[in-house]
């Protein structure tokens, strides 16, 4: 029997020919592979293309993740600086109210009740606090650091130790007796000096003044149970005294000097820790009006006073006048006397 002439020159595909069998695919469909091409001189897919974006998509999720952390890594840190920088403020605002608080932290007290005598001259330590005025015109001493308090608190012990001993009336030999009387012949206290020389300096203008540099070795003047201390009479014994004082005033007027007047004033004070207002009280004063005239070259004027006064102890009796420069340096001119009398 003669072949087909339809199949003539065509192969049947035989299923069981392993010619066209390619791994158990069909034999209509293509031996080319999904990816579209063949790679050249190897088997199977090229991945590559698809591996590297998967790589890249997930540094790039890596980066997103790491630049999150960061931004959230500096609002954080960022937060905190501010959060610092508002409690550093709140500790500087601090700090300065803390120092002002210090700086206005001043010890003060009255200068009267820092003074321990009525002579400015010998209250130099005072000088060295802050010296003020209140609302009453008081002066007020003040001390800023510790070396004014220290000042300031050795200067109240000096004087409430001495107010104690004052008023300790019976306190004889004594660690309070910090001036010891002097000898008594007659039976009372008593004194009488001379003035000396004064210092005057440069000043030369009117303006109360101590008188200073009482002199008690000359044969006419003696004291007798009281002491004699910085120009001074210090009474030891609570009595009944006569106080005296004169002075002597005279100036050289040259002839062109024109015809005038002035006031002379011529105190006598007592001092004690004891008392207020600054522990001076004023005991006699005395008013002279002084003549310029050229006619006559010279003006001489005395000014005397005297009375009959309880002191007590520790009374410290001075003299004061209104121009030091005008008082004269006659011997025996001027003088200050105390009389015990009971």
């Amino acid at each position: 029997m003669s072949s087909n002439p339809s199949y003539s020159h065509y192969d049947i595909p035989d299923n069981n020919n392993s010619k066209y069998q390619n791994n158990g695919r069909s034999p209509s469909i293509s031996t080319t592979d999904s990816c579209g091409s063949f790679n050249s001189g190897s088997t199977g897919c090229d991945f590559r293309p698809l591996t590297a974006k998967k790589t890249s998509d997930r540094y790039s999720c890596i980066l997103i993740v790491v630049a999150i952390c960061l931004a959230l890594f500096c609002v954080i840190l960022g937060a905190c600086v501010a959060v610092l920088f508002t409690k550093m403020e709140q500790v500087r605002t601090e700090l300065y109210r803390v120092t002002g608080d210090l700086n206005d932290r001043k010890v003060c007290l009255l200068c009267d009740d820092l003074t321990m005598s009525p002579f400015e001259d010998e209250n130099a330590a005072t000088k060295e606090l802050e010296v003020t005025s209140d609302d009453n015109g008081d002066q007020v001493c003040c001390a800023n650091n510790a070396r004014q308090s220290k000042v300031m608190f050795d200067l109240l012990f000096k004087k409430k130790n001495k107010i104690a001993c004052i008023e300790e009336a019976n306190a004889v030999q004594t660690s309070c007796n910090w001036t010891l009387p002097g000898p008594v012949l007659s039976g009372r206290s008593s004194a009488h000096l001379h003035i000396g020389v004064q210092n005057t300096g440069l000043r030369n203008d009117y303006g109360d003044e101590p008188v200073r540099n009482w002199q008690s070795d000359d044969p006419t003047a003696h004291i007798e149970g009281m002491n004699l201390m910085k120009d001074r009479l210090v009474i030891n014994t609570t009595g009944l005294y006569v106080v005296y004082s004169q002075m002597y005033f005279s100036a050289y007027v040259p002839p062109a000097t024109p015809k005038s007047s002035s006031v002379l004033y011529h105190y006598v004070y007592r001092y004690n820790v004891i008392y207020p207002n600054s522990g001076n009280q004023l005991l006699m004063k005395s008013v002279r009006t002084f003549n310029i005239d050229p006619v006559t070259s010279h003006s001489d004027h005395t000014s005397y006073t005297s009375a009959t006064l309880r002191l007590r102890v520790g009374d410290e009796i001075y003299v004061k006048v209104s121009n030091l420069s005008l008082v004269s340096r006659a011997e025996k001119a001027s003088f200050l006397g105390v009389v015990q009398v009971a």
